[in-house]
């Protein structure tokens, strides 16, 4: 069978875990600066987000706490912590000084492991980076791309 042309220049794979029927998470693996991460993509939160324990500890970064709170969709309140980051890598992207916020995403990793996955998230790429970049998600294929 020939490879098939994709209408668009492939940025970086994915893979998804059904959490529940019907309910799937997606999941891209990303260098912050020069360390491995998994990153969740969700195009419904409006901010990237990396795991502050990651940020503080990992990359031994700085963060400035600004006087906003955000929610998420689960209404939990957080005070916000931003930082800055020099190279965030998608597979061949790199963005450059990305602004994100740093929210301790234990509660997360704790959802995966009660459901048995061995999964653990450093970051949630939002949809700011993706309208930034003008990235799309190919479902059937399990790539992020751009036009």
């Amino acid at each position: 069978m020939a490879k098939q042309k994709l209408p668009y220049t492939k940025i970086a794979s994915f893979k998804t875990e059904e959490l529940s029927e019907n309910s799937y998470h997606i999941f891209v693996k990303v260098k912050v600066n020069e360390s491995n991460a998994l990153f969740i993509i969700d195009t419904g939160a409006s901010g990237t987000v990396i795991d502050q324990p990651f940020y503080l500890q990992k990359l031994k970064s700085r963060q400035k706490t600004i006087d906003q709170e955000v929610r998420g969709l689960n209404s939990i309140q957080y005070q916000v912590q931003i930082g800055k980051l020099k190279t965030l890598t998608f597979g061949k992207e790199v963005i450059k000084n990305a602004t994100v916020s740093c929210i301790d995403l234990a509660h997360i990793n704790e959802a995966y492991k009660s459901k048995g996955l061995k999964i653990k998230i450093h970051g949630i790429l939002g949809s700011d980076i993706l309208k930034q970049h003008g990235w799309l998600i190919d479902y059937k294929n399990g790539l992020i791309g751009k036009w």
